[in-house]
């Protein structure tokens, strides 16, 4: 999934998430990564609602790996700032969580 998501063809990785056994990924930091991949895939294809749910999964199996990149940072920031008001719950939760205030219009949301 990670491959698609840095080779220019994030939208698959949603596809190939759905493939894998969560059972068998023992690790929270490797769930996280699971989940981070499959949100920015659901992004990159136009699927925001899934890309929060997914980032927000991402925060339940493991924070600080979440928290750290700067690519959901990036991501939320956008989502944020392109939300009519202030968005979806789940958008304005996950914002909160990484740290964005989404009442701040400015270009990063800090």
């Amino acid at each position: 999934m990670g491959v698609a998501v840095e080779s220019g063809t994030p939208e698959r990785a949603p596809e190939r998430a759905r493939r894998v056994d969560r059972s068998q990924v023992r690790s929270a930091n490797r769930r996280c990564r699971l989940h981070l991949d499959a949100g920015r895939g659901w992004y990159a294809a136009g699927d925001q609602e899934r890309a929060i749910l997914a980032f927000l999964e991402a925060d339940n199996a493991s924070p600080a790996e979440l928290r750290s990149r700067p690519s959901v940072r990036e991501i939320v920031g956008q989502m944020v700032r392109d939300a009519r008001r202030w968005g979806s719950s789940e958008l304005r939760d996950l914002a909160i969580r990484i740290g964005i205030d989404p009442l701040d219009p400015g270009p990063h949301g800090t």
